[in-house]
């Protein structure tokens, strides 16, 4: 529910759907949190209302994808629509966030290989698995490797160089970039660093950039974005899905 309202908050316009699911219907939700035990606690949270049914998602009106983690993408990767949607974004360039467990998503969409990724520390060994090199991050702290964004945990939505604030300003980025040079030679684009419009940028760059910048954000209004709750995803200019668990 944070990243949804969080983005809201930016400019961006939100959507949120669940497999199996239509606009209007309700998903539940889990409130995870560190309590003593040797992992975290669940409880039941809010009921989140959608705002979009899944099997219509046109994933060509949205600019980014948010997989906010949880309990949800342990059953979200079990299912194939899912998964086609998170290549969408990939093989279309298009930027990419994932907190916490939002990482199980990705190493079952091929959606790390070579990429620096950080999860949930029990995510690490996916990561690796599926071709990542897994960053070990401070729970309140967040990483970006050129179009994909990712975030140990939960905790790291509060601050302003934390995945949400990264993610939008991918998307500013891309939405303000200029057209590709067109002249025989020059410009060549390298189709791993290349966005939808044409503009390159390193790594090191988008990371920099991507640093405490939160107040430019009301100040840009982004297209679809994709989230998913639980086993929930929405759609608005930034796609994302984020997840709840429905147990």
């Amino acid at each position: 529910m944070v990243p949804f309202q969080a983005l809201q908050a930016m400019g961006h316009s939100v959507e949120a759907a669940c497999p199996g699911k239509h606009a209007g219907e309700q998903i539940r939700t889990a409130i995870h949190d560190f309590e003593g035990a040797q992992t975290y606690s669940e409880k039941p949270g809010h009921n989140f209302t959608l705002n979009a049914d899944f099997a219509t998602l046109e994933l060509d009106r949205y600019d980014a994808l948010l997989l906010p983690g949880g309990r949800a993408p342990e059953y979200l990767r079990l299912n194939l629509q899912v998964l086609s949607c998170v290549r969408h974004f990939v093989d279309n360039h298009k930027p990419i966030a994932a907190i916490c467990h939002g990482a199980q998503i990705l190493t079952a969409a091929d959606a790390v290989r070579g990429k620096q990724v950080s999860a949930y520390p029990a995510c690490a060994p996916e990561v690796r698995q599926a071709g990542g090199s897994y960053v070990e991050l401070p729970m309140t702290g967040a990483i970006t490797d050129g179009l994909l964004v990712t975030a140990p945990a939960w905790l790291s939505t509060s601050g302003p160089a934390g995945p949400i604030p990264r993610l939008a300003e991918l998307i500013r980025l891309q939405q303000n970039s200029p057209a590709p040079c067109r002249r025989r030679g020059c410009c060549q684009p390298d189709p791993a660093k290349v966005g939808r419009k044409g503009w390159r940028l390193s790594s090191n760059q988008l990371q920099a950039w991507a640093t405490g910048i939160l107040p430019i954000f009301t100040r840009h209004s982004a297209g679809p974005v994709l989230c998913t709750e639980v086993p929930c995803e929405s759609t608005a200019t930034v796609t994302g899905m984020s997840f709840t668990s429905n147990s």
